[in-house]
């Protein structure tokens, strides 16, 4: 794998604390608007080392055909995160990852898996632990919609919608642990019960696919748990991040999140961003 270690001047061997990148989709390590480069120099300054990676099919690992791109979802992909992470630190303590859309869901599938001391998750759409083989190849860059590809998508919508009003949540949460949709407390769940500290950033299309897949249900059953993931809702901005005023608040959140989650004081007239504000879900 191609990857990018962005630490302090004068450093000898791998730093750490360490904030481990995950791309989204066939995009490579920079981020939306370079916003990952941008993070990974600001934090830095504070002594913390980044990493930013190209999966296999994307940036400079391997060769990219793009007639024959390597699927999103793989068995290839899949190794290259697990891979990326066990290279980035020798003790998952010292790690953090993040990452946006499906970047996000490697971020947190990883985690469940090394321990790391916390996830950031931005604008995720797939909330499964558990995720179908028919997925791999529907899923794309783009406006949330994980439930449905083809001819048939609007049927299957039309199904959905009537099963997100009139399902009992224990029945939908039940369809979210087989994948067949999308349940916010799935993966929610599962991170809390591996003992990762989550935090969620959703632009406003995300946080209305988050709404719209019955979240706020599921975080009410989390806190009565004693979960308590941190869900930023921002009340503007796309989905891939091209919005000047959210990528704003993602550096904000992100940057003063990992100074927090490793225990360093963080200034806020440095890292607070000039956008809107973000409103919290409850």
């Amino acid at each position: 794998l191609f990857a990018i270690r962005t630490h302090a001047a004068g450093e000898n061997g791998p730093a750490r604390p360490t904030v481990l990148f995950h791309a989204t989709a066939y995009e490579h390590r920079v981020g939306p608007g370079r916003l990952w480069v941008e993070i990974a120099r600001s934090l830095a300054a504070d002594g913390v080392s980044s990493v930013r990676y190209d999966r296999r099919g994307t940036g400079n690992t391997g060769v990219v055909d793009p007639d024959h791109p390597v699927a999103l979802y793989s068995d290839d992909s899949d190794r290259d995160a697990r891979d990326a992470a066990d290279a980035a630190v020798a003790d998952p303590r010292d790690l953090v990852m993040t990452g946006l859309c499906s970047g996000a869901w490697y971020s947190a599938a990883v985690a469940l898996r090394v321990r790391p001391r916390a996830v950031i998750l931005t604008d995720l759409i797939l909330w499964s632990v558990y995720r179908r083989r028919s997925l791999r190849e529907q899923l794309a860059p783009g406006m949330p919609a994980s439930d449905g590809a083809g001819g048939d998508a609007s049927a299957r919508a039309r199904i959905k919608a009537l099963l997100q009003r009139h399902l009992p949540y224990p029945a939908w949460r039940l369809l979210g642990r087989f994948g067949i949709t999308q349940v916010p407390e799935v993966l929610l769940e599962a991170l809390r019960k591996a003992g990762v500290p989550t935090t969620v950033i959703l632009s406003a299309e995300d946080r209305a696919w988050f709404v719209g897949q019955r979240g706020e249900e599921g975080l009410r059953r989390l806190r009565r748990r004693g979960g308590d993931p941190e869900i930023h809702a921002v009340g503007f901005g796309d989905h891939p991040a091209l919005h000047r005023d959210l990528r704003e608040r993602i550096r904000t959140v992100t940057t003063e999140t990992v100074l927090r989650r490793f225990g360093i004081p963080v200034d806020t007239e440095r890292t607070a961003d000039t956008g809107r504000t973000a409103e919290a879900l409850r």
